[in-house]
């Protein structure tokens, strides 16, 4: 049995934003450096609130594992000169890895002989060697936006303030940032104290007596264990938001919940904006009676212990305050009519070099009237697309909008409806902005799916255009995500749109020089249409890549690529592969498709021939209506007649009219598989795998 470790850096109050991937970094740091230093240890469980975080690992053993090296040298004729002696290159070898001349030996390979260094390196005692894992765990973090301190010589998301690093009983020697580690640490700020460690098993215990839950499962059960005594005590129910309760778990190191009460004639407000009130600026929950209608009560929690009448006040008074100003500004802009609100857009950027917002809100409805066509969209659904697109972004001028972000389109929906505007214009004013985030519902009416398809197409190429291209994890405009959100739609949808016109007519709308960034735009849309075809369908990696050449209409790209996968995992797929592949090898260097079937003098390029013409159009009529499946049946059954040519007839003749003639026929039949993308980058797989 080894020893527990215990790990633990206060810091000043962490960013929530960076919270999740800070910790799974650390995580995978700790699991990373102990591996590689093979030091062998038994559970370990990272922990983290608002201002500290570490982890608690069991069973660390007390020494690294006893290694072997080997490594290989320079060949025997350079390491030994004419005489059997070590030569300048072997003495250098052996002192850059720190060998002796009883450590290596010599060895045959299919190189020649070359000299091997074998050596048995001890395992150092883990106190030694922890101290340096900790010191790398904790430099290779990275931030969005650090900070420095000091003279500038240290950076961190935070300044530490405290560190506690113990083995068993011991204190082990930790230097971060000019802190050295001890065994002294803090309770909750204000409420807790000073807390002595005498080995990592009594810590959780002991701060939780000084009021802090350091490890956020257990936070999550204390708030979700409240709300419900508060729903059994009260017979009310918390109108409870996943996400915000997240947060709480995060800014909270010992959250306890608190209920206060709001002025009744607030409920005259959409409910929208009271909840926003509650939710975004308070960290507080909406409650509702037993029939889901909403009350003029809160849930929300404050970070200490007891009860609190102050507290309570606290909040009952800025949420009044807050809700008074939302209703003010709610009445005043109704007095506007929301298409007045477009003049207010002339004087507001969208983005340095693409304009106005209301520049964006012309093109968006451009944009709209262009898919429309494409779609086929007419009648009233059409003008109600273009009256949304006009309308998209006029919330934005509005003085709720301003005061609570939040409530954009939100807002707008509730104005539009409240002004006497048709439903489906005013829904579409809200479902614009769907999906926002890649596990958000798309719209689920016609017009705000237009109108998002087309604000969002505008943004990606606006972008592109004046040179705002994602790199690597800097993405600062969401353009990836806008991107997964257009295949979404058109996918929800089923909209066979060809977002290469789209794409093209926006290139010319807007007005900037033009950069030639075709090829990047497409790369955007390719590398996201492989990684949600994988991730969200399934589809393995070389079918999701053979279908980028259909990237131009993402929902016909995926019903391809389901249809592939569907093939090859019902073993089909070999013999499409197969029929593709014979033709394709011997014609990918020849460019014509010229041929003439009266030269055919073989029985079996004949029968070829006749299969071909005769499937033909069945493949052409099947894609035409996006029936892959029932296309790729039709290749199955070329298959034989592709065999039975290839087994027979001798393409590569010596007669050059006869040699060509086949040449262009096998072209112009190997390019008829072009509807399912590129089948050369899918790997032939057997059943045995």
């Amino acid at each position: 049995m080894g020893k527990d470790l215990l790990f633990e850096m206060i810091v000043e109050d962490l960013p929530p934003s960076e919270i999740d991937e800070m910790i799974e970094n650390f995580r995978n740091g700790v699991e990373r450096e102990f591996k590689s230093q093979e030091l062998e240890h038994g559970e370990f469980n990272v922990f983290y609130t608002i201002r500290r975080f570490g982890f608690l690992m069991k069973d660390v053993a007390d020494r690294q594992r006893d290694r072997v090296i080997e490594k290989r040298g320079p060949s025997t004729k350079i390491a030994f000169d004419e005489y059997g002696k070590p030569t300048k290159a072997l003495e250098g070898f052996l002192k850059s890895n720190s060998g002796d001349m009883e450590d290596i030996e010599t060895r045959k390979t299919d190189m020649g002989e070359y000299v091997f260094l074998k050596k048995k390196i001890d395992g150092k005692p883990a106190e030694m060697i922890i101290p340096e894992i900790l010191e790398r765990i904790i430099h290779s973090l990275r931030f969005k936006k650090p900070m420095r301190w000091g003279k500038g010589e240290y950076v961190f998301i935070r300044p530490p303030h405290n560190l506690v690093c113990i083995l068993g009983e011991k204190v082990l020697d930790v230097e971060l940032f000019g802190l050295k580690s001890s065994s002294e640490t803090f309770g909750l700020r204000f409420f807790g104290s000073g807390v002595s460690l005498k080995s990592p098993d009594e810590y959780e215990k002991k701060m939780e007596e000084n009021h802090v839950i350091v490890f956020p499962i257990k936070r999550l059960k204390r708030i979700k264990d409240d709300m419900e005594r508060f729903e059994r005590e009260t017979g009310l129910r918390v109108r409870k938001k996943e996400d915000l309760i997240l947060e709480i778990v995060k800014v909270c190191e010992y959250p306890k919940l608190i209920h206060g009460v709001f002025d009744e004639r607030f409920m005259d407000l959409p409910e929208e904006i009271i909840i926003t009130t509650l939710e975004h600026h308070q960290r507080a929950f909406a409650v509702e009676d037993r029939d889901g209608v909403m009350v003029n009560r809160f849930v929300a929690f404050q970070d200490r212990p007891g009860e609190s009448e102050n507290v309570v006040k606290g909040y009952e008074r800025v949420v009044n305050a807050r809700l008074e100003d939302a209703k003010f500004y709610f009445e005043e802009d109704l007095k506007i009519p929301l298409e007045r609100r477009n003049e207010e857009l002339k004087g507001m950027i969208f983005q340095r070099e693409l304009g106005t917002l209301f520049d964006k809100v012309m093109r968006i409805e451009r944009i709209s009237m262009m898919i429309c066509d494409l779609l086929d969209i007419t009648g009233n659904e059409r003008e109600f697309v273009r009256r949304g697109a006009l309308l998209s972004k006029a919330d934005i001028a509005t003085n709720l909008v301003y005061e609570f972000p939040e409530l954009q389109g939100k807002a707008g929906r509730i104005y539009a409806l409240r002004q006497g505007e048709n439903e489906r214009v005013a829904f579409a004013i809200e479902q614009q902005y769907l999906p926002s985030y890649e596990d958000d519902p798309i719209p689920d009416d016609t017009v705000g799916a237009v109108i998002g398809l087309a604000d969002r197409i505008d943004t990606i190429v606006g972008n592109f255009l004046i040179g705002n291209i994602p790199s690597g994890s800097k993405d600062p405009f969401g353009l990836r995500r806008k991107a997964i959100g257009v295949i979404r739609i058109l996918e929800g949808f089923e909209w066979d749109l060809d977002l290469e016109a789209v794409i093209e007519e926006v290139r010319k709308s807007i007005k900037v020089e033009d950069r030639g960034n075709r090829d990047e735009i497409s790369g955007l849309f390719k590398s996201r249409l492989e990684s949600y075809l994988i991730t969200s369908h399934g589809i393995d990696y070389d079918i999701a890549r053979a279908v980028l050449k259909l990237w131009n209409k993402p929902f016909r790209a995926i019903l391809c690529a389901k249809a592939l996968q569907e093939f090859r995992n019902d073993g089909k797929l070999e013999d499409v592969l197969i029929a593709f592949e014979r033709p394709y090898n011997i014609t990918k260097n020849h460019r014509s498709m010229k041929y003439d079937g009266a030269l055919f003098k073989e029985e079996k390029e004949r029968e070829l021939f006749n299969k071909y013409i005769e499937i033909r159009e069945k493949i052409e009529s099947a894609v035409e209506h996006l029936d892959y499946s029932g296309a790729l049946e039709k290749i199955v059954e070329l298959k034989p007649y592709i065999d039975g040519y290839f087994d027979e007839v001798f393409v590569m003749v010596g007669e050059d009219d006869i040699r060509l003639n086949r040449l262009g026929f096998l072209k112009e039949l190997s390019s008829m598989f072009e509807v399912f993308g590129d089948l050369s980058m899918v790997e032939r797989k057997t059943e045995e795998g």
